[in-house]
């Protein structure tokens, strides 16, 4: 599990204090208590699916626990969505473009979690439309 454990360390927090003060104006207070916990073995096999924010780590997860396999999709792979499947990260410094989502955004910015906010906030709507058959979009 030690490819897994690099999804988290438990118990601490993955939120900074950027990420915790807009959610908290959002209205979601549970930011604050929020501890990250790595994918176990039980929940990877109890679980009917995984969707994760980026190939990298759908890749971890399918190299600890491989009988998960045909379960684990990254969110946009799993709504069908073309293009690159992941989320953009507003705050890993790693990543091949520096800039969020229009080029001009610089990551570890209010402007960059606010746009991460954005876009995960539409694909969790698509993601209940498709796991429910109901839509959570329609205006």
């Amino acid at each position: 599990t030690g490819v897994i454990n690099e999804l988290g360390k438990e118990g601490k927090t993955g939120a900074n204090s950027i990420i915790r003060n807009i959610l908290n104006e959002e209205g979601i207070s549970e930011i604050n208590f929020h501890e990250m916990k790595p994918v176990s073995r039980k929940i990877a096999t109890e679980s009917d699916i995984i969707l994760t924010v980026s190939e990298g780590n759908k890749r971890k997860i399918l190299t600890g626990y491989p009988e998960t396999r045909g379960k684990v999709f990254v969110i946009k792979e799993f709504l069908g969505l073309s293009g690159n499947p992941n989320i953009k990260d507003a705050h890993y410094h790693g990543a091949m473009d520096e800039k969020m989502y229009d080029g001009v955004t610089e990551k570890d910015t209010e402007g960059a979690y606010r746009k991460m906010l954005k876009e995960i906030r539409e694909l969790s709507l698509s993601i209940a439309d498709k796991l429910t058959g109901h839509s959570q979009t329609a205006g």
